[in-house]
């Protein structure tokens, strides 16, 4: 499989919107919620919301990257660079948090996920943010399975909100220092 990883454009925004619908469904379901119709179409609206300040913000407060398997796009992840005070991440992190990015939309087609797609793009971000010489990120999760990728990559989160999403569905934050991340790359 030969993937790019590259910048969105306008005219990808369908197909982008295509992946955010699947993978928030599958996301939705894999945590027997999928009846929740309206969180899933208010989901991928945000998302979209934020891929758009992408666009309008000139990649100065979001900047996203997509992978591309022969002209199918099957995945995203973004960073936000302003975070405001009152932001979720912020709130329940316990950290200095000024000057770090968000890694956020963090998507893979079900049909694509387990390949290695979330890492190919985590890394691409990764080296992004380096280059920048940002040394730092946050994140959350809400998705039980995004939390037991995330918890795998990047280890155990800094706090945890026991059934924030009801029962046995915890929303999780963390906080790590780039450096203290290993890149790693695998091939099937």
């Amino acid at each position: 499989m030969h993937i790019i990883i590259r910048r969105p454009k306008k005219e990808d925004i369908s197909k982008i919107k295509e992946v955010f619908q699947d993978a928030i469904s599958y996301a939705f379901k894999a945590d027997w919620i999928a009846d929740r119709k309206n969180d899933i179409i208010e989901e991928v609206e945000k998302q979209l919301c934020c891929l758009q300040s992408d666009f309008d913000s000139n990649w100065e407060k979001t900047y996203y990257l997509i992978a591309e398997v022969e002209n199918q796009i099957i995945g995203t992840i973004a960073y936000e660079s302003q975070l405001t005070d009152d932001d979720f991440v912020r709130k329940n992190l316990n950290f200095d948090l000024k000057s770090i990015p968000e890694i956020t939309s963090v998507y893979v087609l079900s049909d694509f996920q387990g390949k290695w797609i979330g890492s190919l793009l985590f890394n691409s971000i990764l080296l992004v943010l380096t280059g920048k010489g940002i040394r730092g990120i946050c994140m959350d999760g809400g998705y039980q399975k995004s939390i037991q990728f995330w918890t795998r990559k990047i280890g155990i989160p800094d706090t945890i909100l026991k059934n924030y999403w009801g029962e046995g569905l915890n929303q999780v934050f963390w906080y790590r220092d780039i450096k203290d991340i290993k890149i790693q790359y695998a091939t099937r």
